[in-house]
Parts: C-alpha cells; sequence; structure tokens
C-alpha cells in the first residue's frame, strides 16, 4: 500500500527525508492491514503540566493520567513556527535527527530545541466523526474503534515539503507514474472513465485476468482505484487511491498539499467508507495542523524569541 515517490527524488539530496518517510509509510503499512483484517459489518455507511513525573507508557485502566510530564515539542514545519505535545503527535523527526537506520541512532541524544529547529515530518491520529486528534491520555475506545469497520480514526503523515515539492506540480507526478505502461505488468494499465464519484474524476484499470476469471482492478496495489481533484489550472491538487479488495475496510490514501500559511505535503490514511467525506477529512486534518501555528503564535517564548530577532 505504500506510496512510492518518483524517480525525481534521485536528482536530490534527501537521504534523511526518505528515510523517515520510509518509517512512517511501514507504520501506514501496519495500520492497512489493521483495516482490512476487520469482520464483516451488517452495514456500511454511504460510499502542560510538569509536575508528578511518570513513565510515558504508564496507564490506570488504560487510560494515562491528565497531568504527566510531556514536553512541548517546538519547531519550524514547512516554514512555520508550530507547538505541539507529545501525547497527541507521533513519529517527530527533526533535521537533525539521524535515521534509525544509522550507526549513529543507538545512542543518539536529542539536542534541546528551539522555534528554529527544523521539522521534517510527523504524524497524528484523527477522528473523523468529530474532527479532534487522538490524545493518548485518555484513549477511551481507540483501539477497539480502530479495528472496526468504517473506523472513524485517520492516520494523518506531514512533510515538510521542499522546493521539488512545493511546484504546482509536484502532485501531477504520481498520476503520471500510474499511467505509465508497465513493461513487467502489460495488462495493468489505467484509464480515465467518465463516471465520477463524490466530485472526483475516476481512473481504474479495465479488463479481466484470464487465468483467475476477477477483473485486474481487484487483485493487488497496482491495480487500486484512482480518485483525483484538480485545481483551476488543472493540476493534480489531492491525489487518493483507494483497494477494492473484497474486506470490510478497504484502505485508502490520499495526499494532497497545504500551502497557505505551511507548506506541507499531507498523507491520510482511511477506510474506502469514508471516502464520501475527502473534502471534510482535508478540512480537518488541515485545522488541525493550523492549530499548531497557532499555538505557537500565542507562546510567550515564541513572542519573545520574534521580538528578539527583530530588534
Amino acid at each position: 500500500r505504500l506510496f512510492i515517490y518518483p524517480s525525481i527524488y534521485k536528482e536530490t539530496n534527501m537521504t534523511l527525508i526518505q528515510m523517515n518517510r520510509l518509517i512512517f509509510r511501514l507504520l501506514l503499512l501496519f495500520s492497512a492491514l489493521s483495516l482490512s483484517a476487520c469482520p464483516q459489518p451488517s452495514k456500511y455507511p454511504k460510499e502542560k503540566s510538569k509536575i508528578n513525573p511518570l513513565p510515558h507508557n504508564y496507564k490506570v485502566g488504560g487510560v494515562l493520567p491528565p497531568v504527566y510530564d510531556a514536553p512541548d515539542i517546538i519547531g519550524t514545519l514547512g516554514g512555520a513556527r508550530v507547538h505541539m505535545v507529545d501525547y497527541t503527535v507521533q513519529d517527530v523527526m527533526y533535521a537533525d535527527t539521524p535515521s534509525p537506520f544509522a550507526k549513529e541512532w543507538g545512542d543518539y541524544q536529542a539536542p534541546p530545541h528551539t522555534y528554529d529547529s527544523k521539522i521534517t515530518s510527523m504524524g497524528f491520529y484523527m477522528n473523523h466523526n468529530t474532527g479532534k486528534i487522538r490524545d493518548t491520555r485518555n484513549d477511551g475506545d481507540f483501539y477497539e474503534e480502530e479495528n472496526q469497520p468504517a473506523s472513524p480514526w485517520v492516520l494523518v503523515g506531514i512533510d515538510s515539503n521542499n522546493e521539488i515539492m512545493n511546484r504546482p506540480d509536484f502532485l501531477d507526478t504520481f498520476l503520471n507514474r500510474d499511467l505509465e505502461k508497465k513493461p513487467e505488468l502489460p495488462s495493468y494499465h489505467y484509464v480515465k472513465i467518465s463516471e465520477t464519484l463524490y466530485g472526483l474524476q475516476r481512473y481504474i484499470v479495465p479488463g479481466t485476468d484470464p487465468k483467475t476469471g476477477k477483473p485486474y482492478r481487484f487483485e493487488n496495489f497496482e491495480s487500486d482505484d484512482l480518485f483525483i481533484a484538480r485545481d483551476k489550472s488543472g493540476h493534480v491538487r489531492s491525489y487518493i487511491k483507494c483497494s477494492n479488495k473484497d474486506v470490510p475496510n478497504p484502505p485508502c490514501r490520499h495526499r494532497f498539499k497545504l500551502m497557505n500559511g505551511i507548506q506541507v505535503t499531507i498523507d491520510l490514511l482511511y477506510s474506502r467508507q469514508r471516502l464520501y467525506d475527502w473534502q471534510k477529512l482535508e478540512k480537518q486534518s488541515t485545522d488541525i495542523i493550523l492549530g499548531f501555528t497557532h499555538t505557537a503564535e500565542n507562546d510567550p517564548v515564541n513572542i519573545q524569541s520574534s521580538s528578539n530577532r527583530s530588534k
């Protein structure tokens, strides 16, 4: 289910970022497997305090205490200053964080970070029903809900944009790659169909496998359905790839960019049963990310730091 970055990345010096993304994609893969292994439902919905430090994984009855030692996470993400806490975000990678595959990882001690520290990637879970971010201090029924058909939980991954990712045709490269003929899979080629779904253009792999008698589009990742939204200039603004597997929760991988005040690329992983609300999912995740910037703007430490820099 992994997103495959086009060969254009080979032309840039992005080894660390690629490694960071690999880690997050592996997390998405495990979540996708969880989504597709759920029991069949009877009916689907339509298409800071520092007091009393405790161990991070300390829980009572599956719920973390409301007050525990949770350091603030601050830095610059996509050109904007952000302020978060570790019980709502995960896998935060800074520019100076070594890859887990590097020899420095074993004894790496993260230095103190400031608002000028560059964050390259991070993630969090979001509840589609409520629009709220997951708070591990009170997980409630998170693990049960995550495994239910049409789960409301959405895994959100964020990458700080570089020059290539900021280009207006960046997401076009993913669609163009899918539309290329594959010598190793000659029967797998996408065609655009006239019918739209939820306002999205549709691309499918037509035809039937003569060996199995099943449509090619139901067989593997290479034949997942594509759903595309375009901007006024005709460039891809939302790239969505959804599984056709006959399982209760076929996963959708959804990518779009945020360029208003912060320059990041966002990856969503959710059940295809939630595809009907793709625009709301984009807004919900965007609102949470912009909330990180608003918290930073109101942080006295950031205000003082900005004041000192302007002198």
